[in-house]
């Protein structure tokens, strides 16, 4: 069993190994799926907040938060854990794990409060030790195979999961229980949903973060994601790779571009990974539609 200490400065999961997973940084902080076996940690962050989503079950789990009492428990499967900012945390595992990790920055969770409850950032309350959290678990599962992905990450997709989990964890251990009646009584107005349109067309080719959609729209990432969901009858995410894959049909049949290109003009990871899209989504391999359209098949 190997123990470790950390000590966390600006990066939110800068301790987490690239051997123990895959990250995904945001402006509200970073996602991991880690995978882990037998060990135990020692965790000092500075100002950044922490929540752990179990994935496989813990028979015998210790853990102390705040240099408190150590804790020793079984854990089942989507138990959920706080460390608050400014706060020591240790843990000890006997059996190999798996599980979903997040943090936060104080200040990005302050401002979601102040944009999304009208409200100041109060304190969390850590859950009883094993306590199971069953929308965040249904959000963990969401959250693994994103970010087991070998065509490269979703990032509005991850960016929208991470959103709606820090909303939850928010509401649920803090004294913030209720949007403020009205919050989100408005929408997208057709102007403003136009130039979301456009923008996201504009930069198929590039990473697009929920963030940046909220700030043209002018309002906070959860009432933009539930506003433009309103409004076109799917996520901003499932909307993003529709855009994508019409774009690529339209350059198949219409140009003799590469498909090496059009993947790459399209937002897709690689030619391997468009070709696996399109057959998913439309039933045909893009050099199939290609030779369709051409008369050729």
């Amino acid at each position: 069993m190997v123990g470790t200490t950390f000590r966390q400065a600006t990066m939110p999961l800068r301790f987490v190994p690239d051997s123990w997973g895959s990250k995904f940084n945001s402006h509200l902080g970073a996602v991991s799926l880690t995978q882990t076996e037998a060990g135990a940690i020692t965790l000092v962050p500075i100002d950044n907040v922490y929540g752990l989503i179990l994935l496989t079950p813990q028979p015998q789990r210790i853990i102390a938060l705040a240099s408190s009492r150590k804790a020793e428990f079984a854990s089942p499967v989507g138990a959920f854990e706080i460390i608050p900012a400014n706060t020591d945390f240790s843990a000890q595992w006997n059996v190999a794990k798996t599980n979903i990790i997040l943090g936060a920055p104080r200040g990005a969770l302050r401002s979601l409060a102040e944009t999304d409850f009208d409200r100041s950032l109060p304190d969390l309350h850590p859950p009883a030790p094993g306590s199971r959290d069953d929308e965040l678990h249904r959000l963990g599962k969401l959250l693994q195979p994103a970010l087991q992905s070998t065509d490269g990450m979703n990032e509005l997709y991850l960016d929208s999961l991470m959103n709606i989990y820090w909303i939850h964890v928010v509401r649920k251990y803090s004294s913030i229980s209720e949007i403020p009646e009205g919050r989100f009584s408005s929408g997208l107005s057709p102007h403003v949903l136009k130039r979301i349109k456009d923008y996201m067309h504009s930069n198929l080719s590039r990473r697009i973060s929920l963030e940046e959609l909220a700030a043209i729209s002018n309002l906070s990432q959860s009432h933009f994601r539930r506003s433009f969901n309103h409004a076109l009858g799917m996520p901003p995410h499932q909307y993003l790779l529709k855009l994508r894959i019409e774009t690529a049909e339209r350059l198949l049949v219409e140009t003799d571009t590469p498909l090496a290109q059009i993947a790459r003009n399209c937002g897709f990871a690689s030619q391997s990974h468009i070709t696996r899209v399109m057959k998913q989504w439309r039933g045909a391999t893009p050099g199939l539609i290609r030779a369709m359209q051409n008369g050729r098949a």
